[in-house]
């Protein structure tokens, strides 16, 4: 994990020395992208020195669909057809067991694959999902290169592992062939959570992401419904609260921050929003975010033109606020030399994809469709002001 990390990012960790495996203790992290749990357990074992602690490891709350056959053929976005099928029938569960990775279900989402599979055979389609949903299995058929599938048997094949991955609800998934399978997800959701609270109350370390799932615009939030009946029924007295930033609007390989607040009480009947807070307020600012913000809001508000003392300020300003609210940040920006560098790493990469263009006497032009169509940049600032959030 820390050389998939190492070669994937430049990434620094903050806060160590609040790290400890207090009895009662649940570790929450914001959930960024699926390389959080590599940059987590480095950061967490390597950097602030948990491998020194003999009395127990660490044990992880996952996703039970990570746990399926046909995990790598579904998940990953952008497949060929051919690995698809290869990969249909693998299963990581055996791996993910050893490193004491625990599944945690949902009673009210289901894979597609998993509701056809538990279907009739011979089920029709058509009558089983909505037009929305059977369309777009046509269409991967169709990219594919495969029959048009009219069964819930003949759907499930590797080259369709993208859609049949996909997360649909029970509205999605009404009708009375599926009855059978809710049943399971509810009683294999209460087994994974009566887990967690018997792990909790032995006093065992747990890192959880209470979102659930990696955020897909760079919000925190919203929680999954259930930590307050974990930490309840689990005796949790603290929660350590991890942040995960990672800037893009980077030269060269991303930057990820991993940042960790001091414990705070979990004890009270509103332990969701403690949780929430926390997490938002652990999220560390990155040079990205406070610099998206900004070109986001003078794009929105029709500037053709900024000087990049405007940027400079910006970013001094949500240094200081960060200060203020006692949020941490990645290590560069605490200097004033430090911030020019990085504000110059981030233009010169916007630059480069074609979002704003340098002009005389330090400013840079924008252009306004393309900032506010930029993706990473989008999602940074989101990120800036979803920290932010009461």
């Amino acid at each position: 994990m820390a050389a998939f990390t190492a070669a994937t990012s430049r990434a620094e960790v903050l806060g160590a020395g609040n790290v400890g495996w207090e009895r009662g203790t649940l570790f929450i992290a914001t959930h960024r992208s699926e390389r959080d749990v590599p940059l987590i357990c480095s950061g967490l074992y390597l950097r602030a020195g948990l491998w020194r602690q003999r009395r127990s490891r660490l044990r992880y709350a996952a996703r039970d669909d990570m746990f399926a056959p046909g995990f790598m053929a579904g998940f990953p976005p952008g497949l060929p057809p051919r690995l698809r099928r290869l990969l249909a029938g693998v299963s990581l569960e055996r791996g993910l067991r050893q490193v004491r990775v625990h599944p945690l279900g949902s009673a009210t989402t289901m894979r597609l694959g998993w509701a056809l599979a538990s279907a009739p055979p011979d089920a029709r389609l058509a009558e089983l999902l909505p037009a929305d949903v059977h369309e777009r299995i046509r269409a991967a058929a169709a990219r594919a290169g495969r029959p048009q599938p009219a069964t819930a048997a003949a759907a499930l094949r590797g080259e369709l592992a993208d859609v049949l991955w996909e997360q649909l609800t029970v509205e999605q998934l009404a009708h009375p062939a599926f009855a059978s399978a809710w049943r399971r997800r509810a009683s294999e959701a209460r087994g994974g959570l009566r887990e967690l609270v018997d792990m909790l109350r032995l006093g065992e370390p747990v890192l959880l992401f209470p979102e659930g799932r990696p955020s897909s615009d760079g919000a925190v939030g919203p929680l999954r419904r259930g930590l307050g009946a974990l930490v309840r029924r689990g005796q949790v007295r603290g929660l350590l609260p991890i942040g995960i930033a990672y800037d893009e609007l980077t030269t060269g390989r991303r930057r990820a921050v991993l940042a960790i607040d001091p414990l705070i009480a979990a004890e009270g009947a509103d332990s969701e929003e403690i949780a929430l807070r926390a997490m938002r307020h652990a999220l560390p600012l990155t040079c990205g975010q406070a610099a998206a913000a900004r070109l986001l809001a003078a794009a929105e508000a029709g500037e053709r033109r900024l000087p990049r003392s405007a940027l400079e300020r910006a970013l001094a300003a949500a240094v200081e606020e960060s200060r203020a609210e006692g949020r941490q940040m990645e290590r560069s920006l605490l200097d004033a030399r430090g911030r020019g560098e990085r504000l110059s790493e981030c233009l010169r990469a916007l630059a480069a994809a074609g979002v704003l263009t340098p002009s005389g006497r330090g400013a840079v032009t924008l252009d306004a469709p393309r900032i506010t169509a930029h993706p990473a940049l989008r999602r940074a600032a989101r990120e800036h002001a979803s920290a932010r959030e009461r």
